[in-house]
């Protein structure tokens, strides 16, 4: 994700950056990896976002995306993991 914003390798392994003008802003990213996967697999009726009646598929994290710089973002662990609303990792 945070190579979508940032267009650059996190871990430092590709120097510089790599199509700059595709650069995403984290709202999107976020959107790309939720939304728009539910609609490319023709689930969003079901899942993708979280609202009454959808699957409840969703992480929590260690932090706030919104609140860390966006380097920072690399280092985000995922502390819970819930699938059609039941625990399927806990950190």
């Amino acid at each position: 994700m945070e190579a979508l914003i940032t267009r650059a390798d996190p871990w430092g392994g590709y120097p510089g950056t790599l199509a700059p003008e595709q650069a995403v802003s984290l709202e999107e990213a976020i959107e790309l990896y939720t939304l728009a996967g539910a609609r490319l697999l023709g689930v969003e009726s079901r899942a993708g976002t979280i609202a009454a009646g959808k699957s409840a598929d969703l992480i929590v994290l260690d932090r706030d995306l919104f609140d860390v710089p966006i380097e920072d973002v690399s280092d985000t662990s995922v502390e819970l993991t819930l699938y059609a609303g039941g625990i399927v990792h806990e950190h």
